[in-house]
């Protein structure tokens, strides 16, 4: 919804006020119809896929007792460069000025280099920045407590980079849709546009890596640790039996 506002503002076709009401229309009165259509179904491929792969490189690292930051970043800036990248450059292609038609390859190159540029600092910000960040003010004993520093962390760290990478975002869709502009004339229309863009940006964000990066932490803390409960009962059971029932007839209290 959001990311179809954004291209089709960039792009001249709509104001972002006018993309949103006609998506949430289509929501309402038709909820499937939305939920089966290739934006929704785009955008819902790009950040399972992401979170998919980091959830899977996190549990990797930890049980091989790694340094998690640079593989996460490595394997979740690849997964969301190939997913996301496509994703925009079809959307730019469904949404934008130069109509339908095309495919991700006919996009131009400068736009696809804009949206990698875009998306390794956005996966950095959305899973690895936040965790430094959370350190660094539990270090300085800014919050009560580490739990409150990696909200806030995970919250406010992808929202905030998006002031920075808005105009990356917003350059390489006009490179797409106007490809002879000069670079004066490019700067002059995304600042015209970058206040309504970044805003609409920072609201997506929030959602798809500050809320939905706290519940997934928050979802694999709940499994790794049922998962390590359940070892411990498997391991007693294995040496003792009766000890095992005793701790499960502990757990039922």
């Amino acid at each position: 919804m959001i990311d179809q506002a954004v291209t089709q503002n960039a792009s001249k076709t709509a104001t972002i006020a006018q993309s949103l009401k006609a998506s949430t229309r289509t929501l309402v009165s038709s909820p499937m119809t939305f939920f089966r259509g290739r934006a929704y179904l785009a955008v819902a491929g790009v950040y399972t896929g992401t979170y998919l792969v980091a959830n899977w490189t996190m549990t990797y690292c930890e049980q091989r007792k790694y340094d998690e930051k640079i593989p996460k970043l490595a394997a979740t800036s690849i997964t969301n460069i190939i997913l996301g990248v496509t994703k925009d450059s079809m959307f730019a292609i469904w949404f934008g000025a130069a109509g339908a038609g095309g495919g991700p390859f006919s996009f131009p190159l400068l736009s696809w280099g804009c949206f990698i540029v875009r998306d390794v600092f956005t996966v950095g910000a959305g899973f690895v920045l936040p965790g430094i960040v959370s350190a660094e003010l539990s270090k300085r004993n800014v919050f009560a407590n580490k739990a409150t520093a990696d909200i806030v962390a995970q919250l406010c760290v992808p929202v905030a980079c998006q002031a920075a990478l808005t105009p990356v975002h917003l350059l390489a869709l006009d490179i797409y849709n106007r490809p002879r502009e000069t670079a004066a004339s490019r700067t002059k229309y995304i600042k015209s546009i970058f206040a309504e863009s970044v805003v609409v940006r920072m609201a997506r964000v929030m959602a798809v890596y500050g809320i939905a990066g706290v519940v997934n932490k928050k979802v694999r803390a709940a499994l790794r640790d049922q998962g390590g409960a359940s070892k411990n009962i498997l391991s007693k059971s294995v040496i003792d039996p009766g000890a095992a029932v005793v701790t499960v007839a502990g757990r039922d209290r």
